[in-house]
C-alpha cells in the first residue's frame, strides 16, 4: 500500500478542527481586538481607609450606600481591572453593574462585548457591540469588533460590512484593513486580500500580522517566493511571533528546502513548546527524508500534548511501519 501522511489545518483565529488535506495549511492572525476602553474617570471622594482596611478605594466606595447613576464609571474602571487580572466572570457583573446604573454607556456595553467575545460567546458579543454602535455611530473599533465576531460565525459578508465601516469612519484603521483582508481570503477572493494587507502595510510598515497573511494569501495564488519575502518581514518586526515561523517552514517545505522547513518548525516549537501542529509538520518532513526515527518522535510529541490527535496518530503508525519494514521503498509498504 501506498503511505499518505495525514497534514494538518491550522487557523489561529477560528480555532478549527484538524483537516486531512495532501498539503499542510497554514495559520492566520486576526488583529487584535482594541484595548479595553479605560475613560479618565476621577472616582468619588473616599474616606481613608483604616490602617486595617485593605481594600482599594473602589471597593470601599462600593461598600457605602448604593452609588448614585452618576458613578456607574465606578464599576466599569472596576470591571476593566477585573478583566486585567483575568477575571471575566467579576469583570461582566461589574459591567453589568454600570450599564444597570447608565443604560446609555456605550462603552459599557463595548467593554462587556469583549468580554462576552473572550468567553466564547459570540451572539452576546455581538449583540453587545451593536448596541455600542447604536449609542456611538462613530466607534470605528466597534465596528471592527462585531466584524470579528461575525467572520468568526462564518458570516463573512456581514463581516466585510463591518469592517468597510469601521475603515469609513476612521481611514486609518489598520487593523480593519487586516481584519477584511482576512475576510477575503476565506471566502477566496485572495487578489481582495492582498489589496487590503497592502493598505494595512503601508499604514503601519512594522505590522507583522498583516506582513504574515499577506504571505498566506500569496502562497494560496501559488506565489511561494512573495510568500517566504512576507514572512520574512513579519519575523523581522515579530521576532518571537510563532505562526510566521510555522507559516514559513511550510512555504520552504512546498519549495523542497526541507532543511530550511525543519529549521523553521523547530523555531515555533522553541517559541511555543505545545504547537502541535509544527511537531506533526516537521515530523512529516523527517518522514519524507527518511528519518523514520526523528519523525516518531515529533508524533509522539505532538501525541503527549493532544493525545487524541488523529493524524499524529496516523503517521505515528505509519513511521513505524516503514521503519520495522525492511522492503519499504520510496513509501511503498508490503
Amino acid at each position: 500500500m501506498i503511505a499518505v501522511l495525514s497534514e494538518v489545518s491550522y487557523n489561529v483565529a477560528d480555532v478549527t478542527g484538524i483537516c486531512v488535506r495532501k498539503r499542510a495549511e497554514f495559520c492566520h492572525e486576526v488583529a487584535m481586538k482594541r484595548t479595553f476602553v479605560a475613560l479618565a474617570v476621577v472616582f468619588a471622594a473616599v474616606s481613608p481607609a483604616s490602617a486595617d482596611d485593605a481594600r482599594d478605594p473602589v471597593t470601599a466606595y462600593l461598600a457605602q450606600a448604593t452609588p448614585d447613576p452618576v458613578d456607574a464609571a465606578v464599576f466599569f474602571n472596576r470591571g476593566i481591572r477585573h478583566h486585567n487580572e483575568g477575571n471575566p466572570d467579576l469583570a461582566l457583573e461589574d459591567f453589568d453593574g454600570a450599564i444597570r446604573l447608565d443604560p446609555g454607556y456605550a462603552a459599557a456595553y463595548y467593554n462587556r462585548g469583549f468580554v462576552y467575545f473572550g468567553k466564547g460567546e459570540l451572539e452576546l458579543a455581538i449583540a453587545d457591540y451593536t448596541e455600542a454602535i447604536r449609542l456611538n455611530p462613530g466607534d470605528s473599533a466597534a465596528y471592527n469588533n462585531r466584524g470579528i465576531a461575525r467572520r468568526n460565525q462564518g458570516n463573512l459578508d456581514l463581516a466585510v460590512e463591518d469592517y468597510t465601516q469601521a475603515i469609513r469612519i476612521d481611514p486609518g484603521n489598520t487593523f480593519a484593513y487586516n481584519n477584511r483582508g482576512r475576510a477575503y481570503y476565506d471566502g477566496g477572493s485572495f487578489d481582495l486580500a492582498i489589496a487590503d494587507y497592502d493598505r494595512a502595510i503601508a499604514l503601519d510598515s512594522r505590522y507583522a500580522f498583516a506582513y504574515n497573511n499577506r504571505g498566506n494569501a500569496q502562497r494560496a495564488l501559488g506565489n511561494l517566493d512573495l510568500a517566504i519575502v512576507d514572512y520574512d518581514m513579519a519575523i523581522r518586526f515579530g521576532p518571537s511571533y510563532a505562526n510566521a515561523y510555522y507559516n514559513r517552514g511550510i512555504a520552504q517545505g512546498e519549495k523542497g528546502n526541507r532543511d530550511l522547513a525543519v529549521a523553521d518548525y523547530t523555531r515555533a516549537i522553541t517559541l511555543v513548546p505545545h504547537f502541535t501542529d509544527a511537531y506533526i509538520n516537521r515530523g512529516n518532513v523527517h518522514f519524507h527524508e527518511g528519518d523514520f526515527d526523528l519523525a516518531i518522535a515529533d508524533y509522539e510529541a505532538a501525541l503527549l500534548i493532544d493525545p487524541d490527535n488523529v493524524n499524529a496518530a496516523r503517521n505515528l503508525e505509519l513511521a513505524r511501519r516503514e521503519r520495522d519494514n525492511p522492503f519499504a521503498e520510496n513509501g511503498i509498504l508490503d
